[in-house]
């Protein structure tokens, strides 16, 4: 690498590597060891895709570091870190897997997958920011590791996350998703992130809840801030089509900000619920709160509301409907 005085970042860029490199040979330790552990055969089938592509990871910072005139087995204090944390993840997937609870320890093996997949994709998004602000060979050369990793390492962390919450709910009696969603229909996440597509997981085991239609102007509007009834706001993807108007048509949702923080806003309007159910069928449910005649439908709707309370990951869009 060029020297300090003509490169400030240099020991930091050194370091990242050093860190990253360990943290793919970690890696490959966490993942021999969770296979061992694997109960699933979508996830046995899985993770041995991840190892053999984490043994490609490290080649890939090998040539990375070589080409930079780096030794790749220089050790410096943040390198004997990141392997002390690597190991204490094998020794805690071996703990698991003698606990005596084939179930548990394949949770704990997700989960220690996770814990050494948050790191390396940290490690991969920060190469990537020193590709974009750098110049030359540097530039050249990070840009070229990161286009060849960068998707990978989304779907290794996003995905598995996905696999420990789906095992857990499976664990604790509720009906999961395995495998989980996003699988090979996944692509560049980024920040939008496979967490987003858990959003998704619900349609497959019960009918996701939307408010939808338009606005006195037309406009359809998806809920941002608080609930009027205090909810929390819930997640959701961009692309995600929604059943939208009277008959259900179906249209992309652009955001548009909307204002429901103020108390006669809530006061003032009101929603609709609409069912949709995983084919995207929509199933009208008009709900009014606030009228004796709908008892039954106001009962489905604190349902809902409780299934949101739980964290249910559904989508909402609001009918804005004006009370005179």
């Amino acid at each position: 690498m060029a020297s300090s005085k003509h490169n400030p970042h240099e020991q930091g860029i050194r370091e990242l590597l050093y860190q990253a490199y360990e943290t793919e040979l970690g890696g490959e330790k966490v993942y021999s060891a969770a296979l061992g552990c694997v109960k699933n055969a979508d996830l046995k089938k899985e993770w041995t895709e991840y190892l053999e592509q984490t043994r490609q990871h490290q080649q890939v910072l090998l040539n990375v570091i070589s080409a930079l005139g780096l030794d790749p087995d220089a050790q410096s204090p943040g390198r004997d870190i990141v392997a002390h944390h690597g190991a204490s993840l094998v020794k805690a997937i071996a703990l698991a897997s003698n606990a005596g609870n084939p179930t548990l320890a394949q949770i704990v093996a997700a989960e220690c997958v996770v814990l050494a997949e948050t790191k390396d994709h940290q490690n991969w998004e920060l190469l990537a920011m020193i590709a974009g602000k750098s110049e030359g060979d540097l530039k050249a050369v990070l840009s070229e590791a990161v286009a060849a990793v960068e998707h990978q390492e989304d779907h290794h962390l996003y995905h598995t996350m996905g696999w420990a919450r789906e095992l857990w709910i499976d664990t604790l009696g509720y009906p999961a998703v395995l495998p989980p969603p996003g699988g090979k229909k996944a692509r560049r996440v980024r920040h939008w992130g496979f967490a987003r597509g858990a959003g998704t997981r619900d349609a497959a085991v019960i009918p996701s809840l939307t408010f939808g239609g338009t606005g006195p102007r037309g406009v359809k509007r998806r809920l941002r801030g608080p609930l009027p009834s205090g909810l929390s706001r819930m997640p959701h993807t961009p692309n995600e089509l929604f059943a939208i108007g009277n008959h259900g048509e179906k249209n992309g949702c652009r955001d548009h900000p909307t204002d429901v923080r103020q108390r006669h806003w809530a006061e003032r309007h009101r929603p609709v619920l609409r069912t949709r159910m995983h084919d995207g069928t929509p199933h009208p449910l008009r709900v009014r709160a606030d009228d004796q005649r709908h008892r039954a439908n106001r009962e489905q709707l604190e349902k809902a509301v409780h299934m949101l309370l739980n964290g249910a990951d559904v989508t909402l869009l609001l009918r804005v409907v004006n009370i005179p």
